[in-house]
């Protein structure tokens, strides 16, 4: 059975290799959720194929801790699916904060 990226396959950095170069444009995805019967697309009007996309690590509001927690653990994955070459999910706050804000501003 042949892999796909986005389809049955992701790819993540080498855990051999410390050194891994890419370079693409990046798009903010808010939380980098899509789920239908939650009513959630964050990627809803975003073209990222052939991006890097950039996530907030933080879960939904008002969504159970085991749906919250299985929706983090398939942000590479719907990236995947929605065409992103890869993911980055922000994990410090003060990062988040200037990140955040540079997309705002179109810097």
């Amino acid at each position: 059975m042949p892999l796909v990226t986005g389809k049955n396959a992701a790819i993540r950095p080498s855990v051999t290799s410390h050194d891994v170069s890419l370079s693409a444009p990046l798009v903010f995805v808010g939380r980098g959720i899509c789920d239908k019967q939650l009513g959630v697309d964050d990627y809803a009007g975003l073209d990222v194929r052939g991006k890097i996309v950039v996530a907030l690590p933080d879960r939904l509001p008002g969504v159970p801790t085991d749906v919250a927690a299985h929706l983090a653990s398939i942000q590479a994955q719907t990236a995947g699916e929605q065409g992103a070459l890869g993911i980055i999910v922000l994990d410090d706050s003060s990062t988040i904060a200037g990140i955040s804000s540079a997309f705002r501003s179109g810097r």
